[in-house]
């Protein structure tokens, strides 16, 4: 499964980001910028709606996950603490 990561920059965002890369590069996940499977959004609902923007000609052939780092997202449901804890 391809991947890619939008992130809203800040330095919470932007460790999470890093640690993704990690964790899906031990799990053999290659990512894509141009034509990923999965999209993570890391920030707020900014940052979704940036991906979702990014990738408007793909939106039915791609999966955009929400990861909220500040304190309230309306469309990305996780925080930080939901995917961190375990492994993918």
């Amino acid at each position: 499964m391809k991947y890619n990561v939008i992130e809203r920059g800040d330095e919470i965002s932007k460790d999470l980001t890093e640690r993704f890369h990690s964790l899906a590069a031990q799990h053999g996940m290659p990512r894509d910028e141009k034509h990923p499977d999965i999209v993570l959004s890391i920030g707020g609902d900014g940052t979704m709606l940036q991906a979702f923007h990014q990738y408007v000609d793909q939106l039915e052939k791609i999966a955009f996950v929400g990861i909220h780092t500040g304190h309230l997202g309306f469309f990305a449901d996780w925080k930080q603490t939901n995917w961190m804890i375990s492994p993918l």
